[in-house]
Protein backbone atom coordinates (compact mmCIF):
# COMPACT_ATOMS: atom_id res chain seq x y z
CA UNK A 1 0.00 0.00 0.00
CA UNK A 2 2.85 2.40 0.80
CA UNK A 3 4.34 1.87 -2.67
CA UNK A 4 0.99 2.60 -4.30
CA UNK A 5 0.69 5.85 -2.35
CA UNK A 6 4.25 6.76 -3.29
CA UNK A 7 3.50 6.16 -6.96
CA UNK A 8 0.37 8.30 -6.71
CA UNK A 9 2.36 11.17 -5.20
CA UNK A 10 5.05 10.89 -7.89
CA UNK A 11 2.47 10.75 -10.67
CA UNK A 12 0.63 13.76 -9.27
CA UNK A 13 3.81 15.83 -9.01
CA UNK A 14 5.00 14.81 -12.45
CA UNK A 15 1.58 15.62 -13.92
CA UNK A 16 1.66 19.07 -12.37
CA UNK A 17 5.17 19.66 -13.71
CA UNK A 18 4.30 18.39 -17.16
CA UNK A 19 1.24 20.58 -17.52
CA UNK A 20 3.17 23.55 -16.12
CA UNK A 21 5.97 23.05 -18.66
CA UNK A 22 3.43 22.91 -21.46
CA UNK A 23 1.84 26.11 -20.15
CA UNK A 24 -1.42 24.19 -19.85
CA UNK A 25 -3.41 26.25 -17.39
CA UNK A 26 -6.75 24.63 -16.75
CA UNK A 27 -7.85 25.93 -13.40
CA UNK A 28 -10.03 22.91 -12.69
CA UNK A 29 -7.12 20.53 -13.32
CA UNK A 30 -4.77 22.34 -10.96
CA UNK A 31 -7.56 22.72 -8.41
CA UNK A 32 -8.06 18.95 -8.43
CA UNK A 33 -4.32 18.31 -8.15
CA UNK A 34 -3.99 20.87 -5.35
CA UNK A 35 -6.79 19.11 -3.48
CA UNK A 36 -4.77 15.89 -3.63
CA UNK A 37 -1.69 17.78 -2.44
CA UNK A 38 -3.65 18.99 0.59
CA UNK A 39 -4.60 15.43 1.47
CA UNK A 40 -1.25 13.76 0.78
CA UNK A 41 1.38 16.34 1.78
CA UNK A 42 1.82 14.81 5.23
CA UNK A 43 3.27 11.71 3.55
CA UNK A 44 5.60 13.46 1.08
CA UNK A 45 9.35 13.02 1.23
CA UNK A 46 11.70 15.86 0.31
CA UNK A 47 11.97 14.85 -3.36
CA UNK A 48 8.19 14.77 -3.70
CA UNK A 49 7.84 18.12 -1.95
CA UNK A 50 10.40 19.61 -4.32
CA UNK A 51 8.55 18.27 -7.37
CA UNK A 52 5.20 19.62 -6.19
CA UNK A 53 6.62 23.00 -5.11
CA UNK A 54 8.35 23.41 -8.47
CA UNK A 55 5.17 22.48 -10.33
CA UNK A 56 3.05 24.89 -8.30
CA UNK A 57 5.58 27.67 -8.91
CA UNK A 58 5.78 27.01 -12.66
CA UNK A 59 2.03 26.94 -13.03
CA UNK A 60 1.56 29.83 -10.61
CA UNK A 61 -0.92 27.64 -8.77
CA UNK A 62 -2.00 29.26 -5.53
CA UNK A 63 -4.00 27.14 -3.15
CA UNK A 64 -3.57 28.36 0.41
CA UNK A 65 -4.38 25.02 2.05
CA UNK A 66 -2.14 23.00 -0.28
CA UNK A 67 0.73 25.46 0.14
CA UNK A 68 0.30 25.42 3.91
CA UNK A 69 0.29 21.60 4.00
CA UNK A 70 3.46 21.49 1.89
CA UNK A 71 5.13 24.09 4.11
CA UNK A 72 4.26 22.21 7.29
CA UNK A 73 5.68 18.99 5.87
CA UNK A 74 8.85 20.75 4.65
CA UNK A 75 9.35 22.27 8.10
CA UNK A 76 8.95 18.85 9.75
CA UNK A 77 11.42 17.19 7.36
CA UNK A 78 14.06 19.91 7.70
CA UNK A 79 13.72 20.03 11.48
CA UNK A 80 14.18 16.26 11.81
CA UNK A 81 17.09 16.15 9.34
CA UNK A 82 20.54 15.45 10.73
CA UNK A 83 23.80 16.78 9.28
CA UNK A 84 24.53 13.58 7.34
CA UNK A 85 21.40 14.17 5.22
CA UNK A 86 22.20 17.77 4.32
CA UNK A 87 24.20 17.16 1.09
CA UNK A 88 21.35 15.26 -0.57
CA UNK A 89 18.74 17.67 0.76
CA UNK A 90 20.66 20.71 -0.48
CA UNK A 91 19.88 19.74 -4.09
CA UNK A 92 16.16 19.82 -3.35
CA UNK A 93 16.46 23.10 -1.43
CA UNK A 94 18.34 24.62 -4.37
CA UNK A 95 15.57 23.45 -6.71
CA UNK A 96 12.91 24.97 -4.49
CA UNK A 97 14.82 28.27 -4.32
CA UNK A 98 15.27 28.30 -8.09
CA UNK A 99 11.57 27.69 -8.68
CA UNK A 100 10.49 30.68 -6.67
CA UNK A 101 13.25 33.15 -7.44
CA UNK A 102 14.18 32.36 -11.04
CA UNK A 103 10.57 31.97 -12.14
CA UNK A 104 9.60 35.01 -10.06
CA UNK A 105 6.59 33.26 -8.57
CA UNK A 106 5.11 34.60 -5.40
CA UNK A 107 6.57 32.76 -2.46
CA UNK A 108 4.20 31.50 0.21
CA UNK A 109 5.20 33.31 3.45
CA UNK A 110 5.42 30.05 5.43
CA UNK A 111 7.67 28.51 2.76
CA UNK A 112 9.91 31.56 2.74
CA UNK A 113 10.16 31.49 6.55
CA UNK A 114 10.97 27.77 6.56
CA UNK A 115 13.71 28.13 3.96
CA UNK A 116 15.23 31.18 5.65
CA UNK A 117 15.17 29.45 9.03
CA UNK A 118 17.03 26.40 7.69
CA UNK A 119 19.16 28.09 5.02
CA UNK A 120 22.25 28.56 7.26
CA UNK A 121 22.57 24.78 7.49
CA UNK A 122 22.60 24.49 3.69
CA UNK A 123 24.70 27.53 2.72
CA UNK A 124 28.07 25.69 2.71
CA UNK A 125 26.59 23.07 0.36
CA UNK A 126 24.95 25.37 -2.20
CA UNK A 127 26.60 26.43 -5.44
CA UNK A 128 27.35 30.09 -6.15
CA UNK A 129 24.39 30.17 -8.55
CA UNK A 130 22.07 28.95 -5.80
CA UNK A 131 23.47 31.51 -3.36
CA UNK A 132 23.05 34.38 -5.84
CA UNK A 133 19.42 33.35 -6.39
CA UNK A 134 18.71 33.53 -2.67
Amino acid sequence: MANRGNLKVCAMGQSMQGFAKLKYYRDDLFTALAENVREMAKDFNLAQLSTVINAMARSLTHDWEAEEAVCLRLEAILTEMDDSQLPEASNFIAGILTAFFKLEADCHPALEETILRHLPRFMPLLSMTDIVLT
